[in-house]
């Protein structure tokens, strides 16, 4: 158990740091289906590549066909080394790459929030924070990609009348369900153009963002609400570890075990010494001190500021012994 996990369940957790708890969690559990369900829409990108609807097959069948052959051409042709075998890779649409991995940090995020907040652990909130910035982050340069191809084609002329002029091949129309169910007959276009084209890559990546604008809203503000209980959650767990090492500091108990307190006088300690072996040896205790106020002892006080009481010679001992010597 954590110092901070020990300290919280020893005081106890207030109230406000109980409502931050309780609507960090909720808002995890719904991190949680944000992220499903964007697996989902990535895995309905690519199962309607695979199987398009039966009016586009012959469209799609062409598309694939342009694909490969463009892909075969640029594996083979002079710069690709005549060692090394022509790769075959799949065809994975741009859109979904990035719907699965968002959904992957997503989901990756809400569970490393739960169980910093199941357990009280410092590491795994900083790393729910960090996976999430990371999503959040990337959520921004792809709107921004996005953006700045919508004001690209904008500016260009005859934009208007040929809106699928920056793609490099043909598209595909296909019906596909929605983020959070089947689809209710309405039917979304995505752009599939060439291997080889920003362009069109960025139009694929805009249909489906757009395809369904009211769960881009959601999403974000999940994540939003997330960032925000992770900072105060994080903050509250800060202050707390800090009570904690000054608790133990005050108590004399690093990382909780038992130890001596830091400073401790000497007679303290031997008294507690003797009071905890009472049948222990005890140290013999010095001759009282007597003054001395001969003529040897005034003049050793007044001209060099001896105290003689602490000296072992005696000088009436000294001159007895040497008188009778």
């Amino acid at each position: 158990m954590s110092r901070l996990s020990r300290y919280l369940r020893e005081h106890g957790v207030g109230c406000w740091l109980s409502f931050v708890l309780f609507a960090h969690k909720a808002c995890n559990i719904a991190l949680v289906f944000v992220g499903i369900a964007m697996l989902a829409y990535a895995g309905d990108i690519i199962a309607t590549q695979q199987h398009p609807q039966p009016p586009q097959r012959q469209q799609y069948l062409q598309l694939q066909s342009t694909s490969q052959d463009v892909t075969t051409a640029t594996l083979t042709s002079p710069a690709w080394p005549s060692w090394l075998p022509a790769l075959h890779l799949p065809s994975l649409p741009p859109a979904a790459l990035a719907f699965l991995v968002m959904g992957l940090l997503a989901c990756l995020s809400a569970a490393a929030a739960l169980g910093a907040a199941a357990v009280h652990s410092l590491a795994l909130l900083n790393t729910h924070l960090v996976l999430l910035a990371l999503l959040l982050a990337g959520q921004v340069c792809l709107a921004a990609a996005v953006a700045s191809d919508d004001g690209g084609r904008e500016g260009q002329p005859g934009a208007a009348s040929n809106p699928h002029s920056t793609t490099s091949s043909s598209t595909v129309t296909y019906g596909s369900s929605s983020m959070y169910g089947s689809s209710s007959g309405s039917s979304k276009a995505l752009k599939y153009g060439g291997v080889s084209s920003s362009a069109s890559i960025r139009v694929q990546l805009r249909n489906a963002l757009v395809a369904y604008e009211w769960a881009d809203v959601v999403s974000a503000t999940v994540e939003l609400l997330s960032l925000l209980l992770g900072c105060l959650l994080h903050s509250a767990y800060v202050r707390a570890e800090e009570a904690a090492e000054d608790a133990e500091e005050a108590l004399g108990l690093p990382d909780g075990e038992a130890a001596a307190p830091f400073l401790t006088s000497r007679r303290r300690a031997d008294r507690q010494q003797q009071q905890q072996s009472p049948g222990g040896s005890r140290r013999t205790p010095l001759p009282q001190r007597v003054r001395r106020d001969d003529s040897w002892s005034r003049r050793m006080r007044d001209q060099y500021g001896v105290d003689t009481a602490g000296l072992s010679y005696d000088p009436l001992a000294g001159m007895a012994g040497g008188g009778g010597g």
